[in-house]
């Protein structure tokens, strides 16, 4: 083995002593660290870090992949701070605009939010010209939305300490997904799997919950905001709710795109989404059906449809 697997090489050492305190620095910043601290390690960076891994990057290839691991993260930082600065420099809110009554979804109205819950359903279970709210895929996700157990725990319909428990494969939507929701045990309403699917407006409340989940992330993460249109939020929304809120993010903040398991791309369902929502005008479709209606609180309604099968 060379010299850089067992360590002995003291610059390749010293090397490793400074990334890792770069990455800690840089998860910690992911939580939310001032700009001003942001600041000083792309500083850090720039000065002693990347000139060191220049020199000793032909010598050992695994540093030109580390240091290329540190610029993309050193790109993202960059992204990161010049929002935070332009935020506080423009006043710009990031607080999600509380739901009223003509409002299903947040940054859209009704009509534009029927519409989008009508592409969704479009990807996720259109078969023969018709939406099938009682489909379930080849990897045992349900509905017209196809919810799998983290998302049904997320909305409260599946025991978020039965998820916990659950193998890694049901945690990560890969395998197991069926079997882990054909128990009822697992779910917090009664008749479990059979219930959800065979309820649509359950389904759609819980659409409408988890999409409002995803959008409040959004505004969290700064791609989001009150000044931001109702196409947007509709593009990141879809993309969270098929490849998740992390890979909606890397799209619309770094420009990365990713694939789901159908090998369609994060960036194609956000532009589906955005064309659907800009256009919502010219479309005919049937509203959501949320019951015990949103309001104030995104998530009375959900609570609202579940409480017949809970008491």
């Amino acid at each position: 083995m060379s010299e850089l697997t067992h360590g002995y090489d003291p610059v390749v050492r010293m090397l490793e002593i400074r990334m890792n305190i770069i990455e800690r620095s840089l998860r910690k910043q992911s939580k939310q660290v001032s700009w001003v601290v942001a600041i000083i390690i792309a500083l850090i960076i720039n000065i002693f870090l990347i000139p060191l891994m220049k020199q000793q990057g032909d010598k050992y290839p695994l540093i030109n992949e580390k240091y290329s691991q540190l610029r993309e993260k050193e790109k993202k930082l960059a992204i990161d701070v010049s929002l935070a600065w332009s935020d506080w420099y423009h006043g710009v809110d990031r607080t999600p605009a509380p739901l009223t009554g003509n409002m299903a979804i947040i940054g859209m109205n009704r009509k534009e939010a029927a519409v989008f819950a009508y592409n969704v359903r479009d990807t996720e279970c259109k078969q023969k010209g018709r939406h099938n709210y009682q489909a379930i895929n080849q990897y045992g996700y349900l509905g017209c939305y196809q919810f799998g157990a983290t998302a049904l725990a997320q909305v409260g319909l599946v025991k978020r300490s039965a998820v916990k428990k659950a193998s890694r494969g049901v945690r990560s939507g890969r395998s197991g997904q069926y079997q882990f929701l054909k128990n009822e045990n697992n779910w917090t309403i009664k008749g479990g799997i059979k219930t959800f699917l065979a309820d649509k407006s359950l389904q759609d409340s819980a659409f409408v919950n988890l999409t409002n989940f995803n959008i409040r992330y959004g505004y969290q993460v700064r791609v989001l905001g009150k000044h931001v249109g109702a196409a947007k939020h509709a593009g990141f929304a879809k993309a969270a709710h098929l490849k998740g809120g992390i890979a909606a993010r890397n799209w619309y903040k770094y420009g990365k795109d990713s694939k789901d398991g159908n090998g369609t791309k994060v960036s194609t369902y956000a532009r589906q989404a955005e064309r659907a929502v800009s256009r919502a005008t010219l479309f005919t479709v049937p509203d959501i059906q949320v019951k015990g209606y949103i309001g104030e609180n995104a998530y009375t309604s959900l609570w609202d449809s579940i409480k017949k099968y809970i008491f």
